[in-house]
C-alpha cells in the first residue's frame, strides 16, 4: 500500500489517510509511461547527421589549416623580399579576415556538433526506456524513477504523474 507520508501529522490535508495499493499505482504510472514511449517508440535515431557534421567541420577545419600555410608563405616571400611592404600588409588583412571568417565557422560547427550529439543521446536514452516499456518484461524500476518525477493521487480516485520526461518527450516533435 502506498499513501501519502506528508499528511500523517497533519489530518487536515487532502491526501490525508489516503491509500492506493501498490500494484494498482504500478500499473497505472507503467500505463502512463508506455503511452508516452509509444509516441517516441517509432524514431529512428539520425546518426547520418552526427557523420555529415563532423566531415563538414573536418573539410573547414582543413581550410582553414590551408589559409594558415597561405599566410606564412605570404609571410616567408616578404621576408625574402618577393613582395613589397605594401602588398604583404593589404594581403596579411585579407588572409587574417578569412581566418577569422573560417575560424567563427569551425566555432558554429562545433557548437553545432556538441548539440546534435546531445540531442542523439538524449534520444537514444528515450528510445531505450520506450522499448523497456513496451517489452514483455515491462519497465524496469530504474528505468521507471528516471521516467516519473512524482505521481499525486485524489480522494476521486485520480492520479496524477508528472514525468521527468515530458518536456523530453514534447521536444522530439518540435
Amino acid at each position: 500500500m502506498y499513501y501519502c507520508r506528508h499528511s500523517q501529522g497533519i489530518p487536515t490535508m487532502s491526501c490525508h489517510g489516503l491509500e492506493i495499493k501498490a500494484a494498482d499505482l504500478e500499473e497505472i504510472v507503467l500505463q502512463a509511461v508506455k503511452s508516452q514511449a509509444s509516441v517516441i517508440g517509432g524514431i529512428d535515431l539520425d546518426s547520418d547527421k552526427i557523420q555529415l557534421t563532423s566531415m563538414e567541420q573536418a573539410e573547414q577545419e582543413k581550410k582553414l589549416l590551408d589559409m594558415q600555410n597561405r599566410k606564412r608563405q605570404l609571410y616567408e616571400q616578404f621576408i625574402r623580399k618577393e613582395i613589397t611592404m605594401q602588398d604583404f600588409q593589404r594581403k596579411k588583412r585579407e588572409f587574417d579576415y578569412r581566418i577569422g571568417v573560417i575560424k567563427q565557422i569551425c566555432a558554429d560547427m562545433r557548437k553545432q556538433a556538441d548539440q546534435i550529439a546531445a540531442k542523439f543521446e538524449e534520444e537514444a536514452r528515450l528510445k531505450k526506456i520506450a522499448q523497456a516499456a513496451n517489452s514483455p518484461e515491462g519497465l524496469p524500476q530504474e528505468l521507471a524513477e528516471r521516467a516519473v518525477s512524482k505521481v499525486h493521487v485524489f480522494r476521486d480516485n485520480r492520479v496524477e504523474i508528472e514525468s521527468s520526461l515530458q518536456d523530453t518527450f514534447d521536444g522530439v516533435h518540435k
